[in-house]
């Protein structure tokens, strides 16, 4: 979605009541963190649109209405703060396998893959490479 303007863009991503997770990509990452920090959602990856998962000792929760929340013990007192992950990708903007838009060549490759993972027995799943 094109928008005119970074406040454009900023109004229309927390336009809703859910904020689970959002992604900013960008060349610049410090202004990546920037725009983070004021998007309503409980994990902001910058060029990245995953990872936040994969880091254990970050907090993970939504903002708004989504997510599970927090409940009971220091949790339960915590659920009046808003804890946010930006996760920045430090190797700088890259073009992962799976990012859309996909191209020919990586539709075919995750076609045989799934086949190759999928298919009973040796003879059918060495068929999957052809």
């Amino acid at each position: 979605m094109k928008v005119n303007s970074v406040e454009e863009a900023l109004q229309l991503a927390n336009d809703s009541i859910y904020g689970l997770a959002a992604s900013v990509f960008t060349k610049d990452k410090a202004f990546g963190v920037k725009l983070a920090r004021h998007i309503e959602a409980g994990n902001v990856c910058v060029n990245d649109c995953i990872t936040n998962f994969a880091i254990l000792e970050a907090p993970y929760g939504g903002a708004k209405q989504s997510g599970l929340g927090r409940r009971h013990g220091e949790w339960g007192l915590r659920q009046f703060t808003w804890p946010q992950t930006v996760v920045v990708d430090r190797f700088g903007l890259k073009r992962e396998p799976f990012w859309y838009p996909y191209n020919e060549r990586v539709a075919r490759w995750v076609s045989r893959a799934i086949r190759l993972l999928y298919r009973r027995g040796w003879r059918e799943k060495f068929s999957a490479r052809r």
